[in-house]
This record gives structure tokens, sequence and C-alpha cells, in this order.
């Protein structure tokens, strides 16, 4: 068998084994000596970067998106400690705020659990679960009608007349030439409203 074997062997056989062999050293020698700094994210595949795979302080709070993380991807003791509730702020614009119709209905807003009457025409008497300092009521200037433009919405805390005792506020609405003759009769009118409290 020898014999046969060294019939079949060449120059050409013995130098194409030997490139075969150099080639594939040659290629699994550059797989594993690459130099520093070659490997770029076109070499990687999608995903296959995990976390034993980066360096101590690889990440640094400049490569981390602002308000990517969550209190879960801290350790304990990382995030400062909630500490307790503070003191309540100071109050805010209204307490209440809300926008009626003429009938004395909400259109916009909440009373906050309270109640509205209207006694007589033009008069609106609000009843509200808890103590109020200041009211203000408005009517819009941008009425359809010019000659309703003179019309004036008040408000009254703790009124003495009108409203009941439980009753804290009154809004009155006056037109002051409601009959648009030129004279001034500072009529009471039923006209939808806004008003804010405290």
């Amino acid at each position: 068998m020898g014999s046969r074997l060294r019939s079949k062997l060449s120059y050409a056989n013995v130098v194409a084994t030997l490139a075969l062999f150099v080639a594939l050293g040659g290629s699994a020698y550059a797989a594993v000596e690459l130099s520093k700094n070659s490997v770029r994210t076109k070499h990687i595949a999608k995903g296959q970067v995990k976390a034993a795979d980066l360096g101590r302080n690889a990440v640094t709070s400049a490569k981390v998106k602002n308000l990517s993380l969550l209190a879960a991807d801290f350790k304990a003791g990382q995030l400062p400690a909630i500490g307790p509730k503070g003191d309540p702020g100071p109050p805010g614009l209204a307490r209440m705020a809300v926008s009626l119709l003429s009938s004395g209905n909400v259109f916009n807003g909440s009373l906050e659990g309270g109640s509205v009457r209207r006694p007589s025409t033009g008069q609106y008497c609000f009843d509200l679960p808890f103590p109020v300092t200041t009211a203000v009521a408005t009517r819009s200037t941008e009425v359809a009608h010019p000659t309703d433009r003179d019309q004036v919405v008040a408000a009254a805390v703790n009124p003495e007349a009108t409203c009941l005792n439980s009753e804290e506020i009154l809004v009155t609405i006056t037109e002051i030439d409601a009959d648009d003759n030129g004279t001034i009769d500072n009529t009471f009118v039923n006209k939808g409203f806004s008003l804010m409290v405290n």
C-alpha cells in the first residue's frame, strides 16, 4: 500500500495539500489574533453583546439615554431614600371653578359637591361644602348681541340677604340698560357666568 500511495504523490499534490493547510491555519490564526480596537459595530450581530462582554466602566452616564433607567435598574441603596411627606403647599388659584348656564345648571367644571339655586331673576345662591374666603364671578364680554354687552356680574361672600344662612355666595347679574333705550335701569337678568372660589 505504501508503494501505491507513493505512486500517487506528485509535486502538485503535495503543494496543493500544503497550501490547503496553510490557508486554513492562516484563517484560524487571523480570527484569534485581532489587532486592538479593530472590531466595529458592523462586525457584531445585533443583540449579541452581553454584560459580560463589557469592560469595567465601559458604560458611562454620557452613554445612557436620559430617562431610560428605572428604579429596578439600580441596586439597593444606590438611589436616595424617599423622605417623609412634606408640608402642604399654598392653595391654588381656585379651590372651585365652574361655568353655569342662565338656568343655574353646570355647563363646565364642578360645584365640588355643593349646590346652586336661583331664588329670583338674576340672583344665584351657592351652598358649598367648604369654607369660602373669596369668590370672583365673570361674564364674557364676547356676547352675541352688542346691546347685551352692558351686563355686570358680581359675587358676594356670606350675603346677609336673599340667600339662606347655609348659602355662602350670592352672584347677581344686572343689565345696565335692559330696555336698550339709553336709560340706566339696572335690571336683574338670567345669564350664564363663571365663578372661581377659594
